[in-house]
């Protein structure tokens, strides 16, 4: 392993280079996501996977752990996520 990054607390360790959810989900955490799969390459389309890293908001399906510059505070539970995901607007509005 290249080094740990703090996911909501817990120690994750990671491949330098790996995206953070891969990571996370290999060390048995959930990030919710739509888009991402470990076979396919990361696009960042549903940004389902918004987590704040270091205070700022990125998609954990795109954004990738690097040895140097860490380490990181990786949150899930933020209520600005609920925000930042687009989602389709309530039935019956225009």
């Amino acid at each position: 392993m290249s080094g740990h990054f703090s996911f909501d607390g817990a120690a994750v360790p990671f491949e330098d280079g790996e995206t953070l959810i891969a990571a996370a989900t290999r060390a048995g955490h959930h990030v919710p996501h739509l888009c991402w799969h470990p076979a396919l390459g990361p696009s960042g389309a549903c940004r389902l996977c918004t987590v704040r890293v270091d205070g700022r908001l990125a998609a954990a399906c795109t954004t990738r752990a690097a040895a140097s510059g860490w380490p990181w505070s990786v949150r899930t539970v933020i209520s600005s996520s609920a925000t930042a995901r687009p989602c389709a607007p309530p039935s019956g509005s225009a």
